[in-house]
């Protein structure tokens, strides 16, 4: 074990506890922003600033260029590579923010709500926030600098969403209390990844570099392209055929279904692809990573679904209030895409981190247009639930697509794979026996939605530790050695754990 290895053991080790502390935080910052938010705001407030931000998003996914991440996948960034890679940056924000600001009239005229063309001027401006931030951000990455990465989501969410909506929010500001969180949230951001980036000398663009930061962030840019529409383009089927709230509705429950991919999948995502892009080339070591992250993502995103599913109803009661009611069907259903669209990043992150950005892009293509067409099926249907139910549809066939397409560029076998999935499965049955009871009983005692929410999840929860415990004790699993290795010998041996896989 040579000390290059254990440093770098270590740096990923502190990468994922900042990591996970910062997504812990900000999940439960965001929780308490959706409950306070969806009582003093509308579903048509939501549609609004998702109409927006479906404006904003799509012309920054083209904008950037992929400079950020390609910045991060290139095996040596030169001080002229950076300098090239900020210029193209800023340019490209310039541009998008211009676009944007000049084509406002239009998609308000397309979505047919005049209100729009101002909200989506004033959140225009985060493309070149966005853009100012690609590089530093990249740098940082490149580090493993966690820390500072969480430091600047909290504060921006905090300042942003909880501090500026909030507050304008119960001033009366309605949707613009939204789009102005949406600015400070971004600024705030820039200030701090700009102020405990690592410095760099702004020179003049170098047209070779220029070409390698284009000929690799080409690839990530078309990926993030298909990404966006595959989701995005829900909301755009949503918004364009059943309505401004019907968008909002679905917005709030679609952003629950979400919510085990920021707490988990985020975490192996922000870290894990710089670590695996710096040894892309040992496919034997980065097979073992990827089937270790996917039991990981696997033990917790299954159990959350049925979780999900099964109070479904005190969810959203709870969550966003009695007149929220409607999404409670939508919840249910998203429940089965809970793990899908969380696991589906750890395939994700490792075709990303090998440079396989072509492949990665095919596969999003395919995935954006069963989003789509699984969307517009299902609103001509059913509505709101008939989309959530072909969006479900397209996020289990995306997670087989990657999860092959990771197989092959890895060299894992699919009896390995598919071992990977059986601590998931075990804790959920776990699960669900504690939630049949509690629900049952917990129900038939009480009409108060939040008794019946918090002493199921108690439940569940002990439900769930008991089904760890009996893995670890029984050493029947990867992750379950990584964390016995963790209780038993700490730091020192989780890092030799680390550097020999």
């Amino acid at each position: 074990m040579t000390s290059k290895s254990v440093s770098e053991a270590r740096r990923v080790l502190r990468g994922f506890q900042w990591t996970y502390a910062s997504v812990a935080l900000q999940g439960i910052l965001k929780l308490a922003a959706l409950m306070i938010l969806a009582r003093l705001l509308t579903p048509h407030d939501f549609g609004l600033l998702g109409f927006a931000l479906l404006c904003t998003n799509f012309v920054e996914r083209i904008g950037q260029g992929g400079i950020g991440p390609a910045l991060v996948q290139v095996e040596r960034a030169t001080s002229d590579i950076i300098s090239s890679a900020w210029w193209m940056s800023i340019l490209l924000g310039l541009l998008s923010t211009i676009v944007v600001a000049l084509g406002a009239e239009y998609v308000a005229i397309f979505f047919e709500e005049p209100e729009l063309e101002s909200i989506i001027r004033l959140v225009s401006v985060g493309c070149l926030l966005e853009a100012m931030l690609a590089v530093p951000e990249a740098m940082l990455q490149r580090e493993l600098r966690c820390r500072e990465i969480m430091l600047a989501d909290n504060l921006a969410y905090c300042i942003g969403m909880v501090g500026v909506c909030t507050t304008l929010a119960f001033a009366g500001w309605g949707v613009w209390s939204l789009a102005y969180a949406q600015v400070s949230l971004k600024a705030v951001r820039l200030v701090v990844i700009v102020g405990v980036a690592p410095a760099f000398k702004r020179n003049t663009i170098v047209w070779q570099h220029v070409k390698l930061l284009t000929r690799m962030g080409f690839g990530f840019s078309l990926g993030r392209l298909l990404n966006f529409f595959s989701l995005q383009g829900d909301n755009l089927v949503v918004g364009r055929l059943l309505g401004t709230e019907a968008l909002g509705m679905y917005n709030r429950a679609y952003q629950l279904m979400t919510l085990p991919a920021m707490y988990v999948g985020q975490v192996f995502e922000r870290v894990m692809f710089p670590a695996m892009a710096r040894k892309q080339k040992e496919t034997q070591r980065l097979a073992t990573e990827f089937l270790l992250a996917l039991e990981v993502l696997t033990l917790v995103a299954l159990p959350s679904g049925v979780m999900m599913f099964a109070l479904a109803p005190e969810i959203v009661l709870v969550g966003f209030g009695e007149h929220w009611r409607a999404v409670i069907p939508v919840v249910s259903i998203l429940s089965f895409g809970v793990f899908f669209r969380t696991a589906y990043k750890c395939s994700d992150t490792a075709v990303r981190s090998v440079g396989a950005v072509y492949h990665y892009a095919g596969r999003q293509a395919v995935y954006s247009a069963l989003v789509i067409g699984g969307a517009f099926v299902g609103a001509l249907v059913a509505g709101v639930p008939g989309v959530a139910c072909g969006v479900v549809g397209a996020v289990a066939i995306n997670y087989v697509s990657m999860t092959c397409l990771a197989m092959k560029l890895l060299g894992a076998r699919i009896a390995h794979v598919m071992r990977a999935h059986l601590l998931g499965c075990w804790a959920s049955l776990w699960v669900i026996g504690g939630l049949s009871v509690s629900t049952h009983v917990l129900r038939m005692h009480s009409q108060n939605p939040a008794i019946v929410l918090f002493g199921s999840s108690v439940t569940a929860l002990l439900a769930w530790c008991a089904s760890v415990l009996l893995a670890v004790i029984c050493v029947r699993f990867g992750s379950m050695r990584y964390l016995r290795n963790l209780l038993v010998n700490h730091r020192g041996m989780l890092t030799g754990f680390l550097t020999r896989t």
